[in-house]
């Protein structure tokens, strides 16, 4: 019984989509029709499925088996018949022939006659001769031969009847019946009866050759001619027999296969057994035993038929040959042809088509015509939607593409920049075909041109391709195909989409549209901006396709297509200017979207076209309708119509950006896209000589400075301070002679990003910073902003020795991620260290650091750490191990025999903490510097601990310094944080942690209780506060007046 199909419709964007119902796996005994003719059962279990294999197989063997031993009894009977004659002649040759006889009486009785005797006449003794003897045994036990096979055969048929009745007889269930047939089968294989079988040729074999033999032995004692020929028969017949053997035991895919060829090659393996005996016996590794053995080698025998096939790699491909050429080619066979197609993908290795190529392309001419012949594809079946799915995928074969498409003699114009090329043989929906013909293409190539080459991901894409192919063959192309699929582009695949695009491109940007009605040139406007709406949302279009679109949009737009509008060389925009003018009135369309989708691409592109696509952005931004500016079209367009690289125009399109869709998108492709092509120069202002230079420097800063206030992201804003910085950077610098004025000056002031700020200044000036415009530590959330702008500064002032850039520097310097290069450089370059040493003069507020005399050096050594450092071992600390960290460095100054090699060495030498053991603050300030880094990434604490205990307490020995205060505290705390981490640690011996534990208290206490009297003086006057005096275990009010004090 058929499964019953439901069909539920679907609108979809105005498309009928069929979802078949019903389809879902079931064990409802489904059958094949080659199935149901073997009289197979439907299947519902496990069961069912072993008995219809076995009966499958069965069948065939019992059929095998039957007709074998049916042919073998035929040849025994003719040969028994044609051999019983001869053995009736051969016998007489054992008995005394009677007519001899009675001619020796009549001799005898003449002679007795003549001679006048009467001798009584004695007959001889009869004897047979020897070889009469021979001649007879063989015919006879040729003839037993044959009767024993032909008695084999007949008890063999009732095996085979009777193992044939027992798979047969039903049983109660499928279980059962399974049952039984494997205890029959069981019992066939375990007896051999397919081999005993198979053997019974043997024996009329053997027949024949005694037959022979005794033949010839006849004959040749008759008459050595007689059997001379006898003999060169029987050697015929060997050497047919013997070839023919050996011919399959040697060559798996021979026709003269015998069980005679499967055995000899069998016993061919037996030698194997000889050598596993061997390696046994030696000692060798374990092998098989010899009966295991045995069968193994008659497995291969029989199964390597088998394997041949699997290792065939051209079978299958020869097989669709073969079909492909015995296949009726005809639309009434246009099921079998599409099966028969389906396999082709599947091919390994894939077809070429070369030794039967008119029958294939016979075969997709007619598979092509069936949907050509269509007058509707709105309402098709799911077997015809599959029908394209393998349609669609055999024209992605490359062998399949070179054989229908056209050759050279066919009228065909493949140049799609040919407007001529969309309107040529399009005869979709005729009711008349023409036949296979040399004179046209094929009708496969036709009907999959300019449709999306894609492996379709869902049954809708299918179906949109069989309408984009139908919409492709008809005279009259209207748009309602594209409203459609561009209406479902949610449930589009990137890949599907993207073609859609590029082919609906392809076909507008050549047309005429002044021609056509302009019912249909707004019909496909109207789809135009409706895709550039989707593509814009979607974000996943790719540069030619936007190419494509940009194109249309164009044409469209004039009224007029271009042949020249393609190539990755040839501007996208062919008539800048009227299409700038056509455009002004159409504020707020989808045409605002399409500098967006350019940009998106721009890092696709290479090198020489990313130069001509960013100014092609600019270019659109400029020509946007809601463009305040005011630009005089027809002057334009007699000066210049054509976008070109030469084009030097005052291109104003900075002000007001802020309102153009997506800018911030556009402004961060832009920033990467000059970054790496720096040919593509300044982004808002043009220079020329002969025109009006504007720098429009404070239009972009006013522009990104409203952009960086709502919604702006760490990206968007980190693009458009490299946009400032790469404007100022450029070869061709803007020109600030007496731009700055009070106006724009006042402009700049109200500015509210920081950063734009401070690159406004720089480009006025670096001399007019003023330190409120220096960024403080709470400032450097856009750290990635600033890092640009430190290296911009870093670029403009490289080793500068200006006080006002080394401040604005060493201010944005904790947020600049290349620090660590210039600290490398540091130890082979004196330059770039007297740099340094000047740029920390200044603030530096590194977080987690105290700025001081040591802080240069702390970042030197932290950066490059030298190899080989042994510490000294002061009393403090006893038994210090050798270690290669920085902080060892800092805590016992410079090793003199680490740095012979390091240029820089007396400079180090002055920043050394060595020189600065008078100072207190000093050399907590190192202290402190030193613990910063171990909370964050715990390296060797204890180690790390001994050395810090060693600065603190060099520094406490050195007189009290009333700016130490401060530091005494929180250093004490850290000391004590520091000693838990190290003895969570664990690392070092016991008594050595226990001693850094016991010196870490001890100097801690010593921090918070034993400061003694501090003199604090103001800055303004000479007056003299005094500190509390901590006794015993009280601290100090250290909080009741600031170190320095006004």
């Amino acid at each position: 019984m058929s499964e019953e199909k439901a069909e539920k419709k679907q609108d979809v964007g105005g498309l009928k989509q069929r979802a078949v119902i019903g389809n879902e796996p079931k064990y409802s005994g489904v059958m094949s029709e080659e199935e149901r003719l073997l009289g197979l059962e439907k299947e519902y279990s496990g069961w069912d499925v072993y008995n219809n294999e076995a009966k499958k197989v069965d069948t065939e063997l019992v059929k095998d088996w039957t007709s074998s031993l049916n042919f073998l009894l035929v040849f025994a009977a003719i040969f028994a018949a044609v051999l019983t004659a001869f053995i009736i002649e051969s016998k007489k040759l054992l008995e005394q022939d009677p007519t001899s006889v009675m001619v020796d009486v009549m001799i005898f009785f003449t002679n007795n006659m003549a001679n006048g005797t009467h001798t009584l006449y004695t007959p001889p003794e009869f004897e047979a001769k020897q070889s009469d003897i021979i001649v007879n045994c063989l015919f006879y036990a040729s003839l037993s031969a044959s009767l024993v096979a032909a008695l084999a055969s007949v008890v063999a048929l009732q095996w085979v009847a009777d193992y044939d009745a027992a798979i047969t007889r039903g049983g109660s269930s499928p279980e059962d019946r399974a049952k039984r047939r494997q205890f029959r089968h069981a019992g066939v294989v375990w007896w051999k009866m397919g081999e005993l079988i198979a053997a019974l040729p043997l024996l009329l074999y053997f027949s024949v050759v005694l037959f022979f033999s005794g033949l010839i032995l006849w004959m040749w004692n008759l008459n050595y001619i007689v059997g001379a020929v006898v003999a060169s028969g029987l050697a015929l017949a060997v050497l047919f027999y013997g070839c023919s053997t050996f011919i399959a035991v040697v060559c798996v895919s021979s026709p003269f296969r015998t069980p005679l060829s499967r055995w000899i090659y069998s016993l061919s393996n037996l030698p194997l057994e000889l050598f596993y005996r061997i390696r046994k016996v030696g000692g060798g590794s374990q092998s098989p035993a010899p009966g295991q053995l045995r069968k193994q080698a008659f497995t291969a025998a029989y199964k390597r038929e088998d394997q041949a096939v699997q290792e065939g790699m051209t079978l299958a491909r020869d097989a669709m040959d073969w079909l492909a050429s015995q296949i009726n080619m005809s639309p009434d066979s246009y099921r079998r042809l599409l099966l028969l197609a389906g396999e082709l993908p599947n091919l390994i290795p894939a077809p070429t088509f070369t030794s039967n190529e008119a029958a294939w392309y016979a075969m997709f001419d007619v598979l092509g015509m069936k949907y050509l012949a269509y007058t509707q594809v709105d309402d098709l079946s799911a077997e015809e939607i599959q029908g394209m799915a393998t349609l669609q995928q055999c024209c992605m074969m490359p062998a399949v593409q070179k054989l229908v498409s056209p050759d050279p003699h066919v009228s065909y114009i493949t140049s799609i920049e040919d407007i001529n090329y969309w309107s040529q043989y399009c005869y979709a929906g005729k009711p008349a075909l023409s036949p296979p013909s040399n004179r046209r293409p094929n009708h496969l190539f036709l009907l999959l041109r300019d449709t999306p080459r894609t492996a379709a991901s869902s049954t809708l894409e299918l179906e949109f391709i069989i309408r984009i192919a139908h919409w492709r063959n008809l005279d009259a192309k209207v748009s309602k195909v594209w409203e459609d699929v561009f209406a479902s582009e949610k449930l589009l695949s990137t890949d599907f989409f993207n073609y859609c695009v590029t082919t609906f491109g392809s076909f507008c940007r050549l047309q005429n549209w002044y021609k056509w009605s302009k019912e249909y040139a707004e019909m496909y406007l109207s789809v135009t901006n409706t895709v550039i709406r989707i593509a814009a949302r979607r974000g996943d279009l790719v540069a030619q396709s936007v190419e494509a679109l940009i194109q249309t949009h164009e044409a469209l737009v004039i009224g007029y297509g271009n042949p020249n509008m393609s190539g990755s060389t040839t501007p996208h925009l062919i008539r800048m200017f009227p299409y700038g003018k056509e455009i002004a009135s159409d504020k707020g369309g989808a045409y605002e979207l399409l500098p967006f989708l350019l940009a998106t691409q721009l890092d696709s592109y290479s090198s020489v076209d990313k130069f001509r696509r960013a100014r092609e952005v600019i270019a659109m931004l400029w020509l946007r309708p809601s463009n305040p500016i005011t630009r005089d079209w027809d002057y334009l367009m007699q000066k210049n119509s054509a976008f070109a690289k030469e084009t030097n125009l005052t291109m104003n399109w900075i002000t007001q950006a802020d309102r153009i869709p997506h800018i911030r998108d556009i402004l961060r492709h832009l920033a990467t896209a000059q970054a790496g092509e720096p040919r593509i120069g300044p982004l808002w202002r043009t220079t020329h000589l002969q025109e009006y230079n504007d720098p429009y420097f404070v239009e972009a800063l006013e522009t990104f400075d409203s952009l960086m206030k709502e919604d702006c992201t760490s990206a968007d804003h980190l693009a458009m301070v490299s946009l400032i910085c790469q404007d100022l950077q450029q070869k061709s610098k803007p020109d600030f002679t007496g731009y700055f004025t009070r106006q724009r000056l006042e402009s700049i002031s109200k500015l509210a990003d920081p950063c734009l700020q401070v690159l406004a200044t720089c480009a006025r000036g670096i001399e007019h910073i003023s330190p409120f415009m220096i960024p403080q530590a709470c400032d450097f959330e856009l750290k990635d902003s600033w890092d640009r702008i430190e290296r911009f500064l870093l670029k403009e002032y490289p080793l500068t020795t200006s006080p006002a850039a080394l401040q604005l520097q060493a201010s944005l310097w904790p947020t600049f991620y290349g620090q660590r290069e210039y600290y490398r450089n540091a130890l082979d370059d004196p330059d770039c260290l007297m740099y340094l040493q000047r740029l920390f003069q200044y603030p530096v507020n590194c977080i987690g650091c105290l700025d001081g005399p040591g802080h240069l050096l702390f970042h030197i050594l932290k950066a490059v750490t030298p190899r080989g450092f042994v510490p000294k071992n002061p009393a403090l600390i006893p038994n210090s191990p050798p270690t290669r960290s920085h902080s060892l460095l800092l805590a016992n100054s410079l090793n003199m025999n680490v740095f012979e090699s390091i240029n820089t060495k007396p400079h180090l030498l002055d920043l050394s903490p060595r020189s600065l053991k008078s100072s207190q603050h000093q050399l907590l300030t190192m202290a402190w510097n030193m613990s910063n880094p171990l909370q964050r990434k715990p390296a060797n604490q204890l180690s790390e601990l001994e050395q810090i205990i060693l600065v603190v307490y060099d520094a406490l020995q050195c007189r009290h310094e009333p700016a130490s205060v401060l530091l005494l505290a929180p250093l004490a705390a850290r000391l004590l944080e520091l000693r838990e981490l190290s003895l969570a640690q664990g690392k070092g011996s016991f008594a050595r942690r226990e001693s850094a534990s016991t010196s870490a208290i001890e100097i801690s206490k010593i921090l918070l209780t034993n400061l003694g009297s501090q003199f604090i003086f103001g800055l303004g006057n000479s007056r003299m506060v005094s500190c509390a005096r901590a006794t015993g275990d009280i601290r100090p009010a250290l909080g009741w007046q600031p170190p320095y004090l006004d």
